[in-house]
């Protein structure tokens, strides 16, 4: 998925580029480092992209995670710890089976982004996923059929 189809951005180009001028002005001595440092200053942080894109499939990703900021914060600390090896983020990442079952729910997230991004609408791709017994039984776990026998997204 294009970055740009989704995500905005956090100032505009032009915002942005004056920004920029203004800092090296205000520092002239470390102006090349601080270019070199800001080259991706405008670029949504991994946490407002996961935000955004959660937001776009909350009906799926609702049937599978009851805190979706719960959520956005463990693949911020696991990606921070793992890639990073950030000290901080240690305690809070995911490992072994939390991992394991982190890694489908982003599975679902980026095959819900696709499907989207060639056309299926919310209702189609909710409906893929549930009758899919490699995602049913997420789905399932967290979402029984109710006492009526209706099954998640009715």
């Amino acid at each position: 998925m294009r970055r740009e189809s989704v995500y905005s951005r956090a100032l505009t180009e032009e915002e942005r580029n004056k920004r920029i001028e203004e800092i090296k002005y205000a520092i002239p001595k470390h102006a090349d480092w601080l270019e070199e440092e800001l080259k991706y200053s405008n670029e949504l942080t991994l946490r407002s992209r996961l935000r955004e894109l959660l937001s776009i499939h909350q009906k799926l990703i609702s049937s599978l995670v009851d805190d979706i900021g719960g959520l956005v914060d463990t693949v911020v600390d696991t990606r921070s710890y793992l890639v990073h090896n950030d000290p901080e983020s240690k305690g809070k990442a995911a490992e072994g089976k939390e991992l394991f079952t982190l890694t489908r729910k982003l599975r679902i997230l980026l095959e819900a982004c696709l499907m989207a991004e060639i056309g299926f609408n919310m209702p189609a791709i909710c409906a893929m996923f549930l009758e899919n017994r490699r995602y049913a039984d997420l789905i399932h776990r967290k979402n029984p059929k109710d006492e009526l026998g209706r099954k998640p997204f009715d």
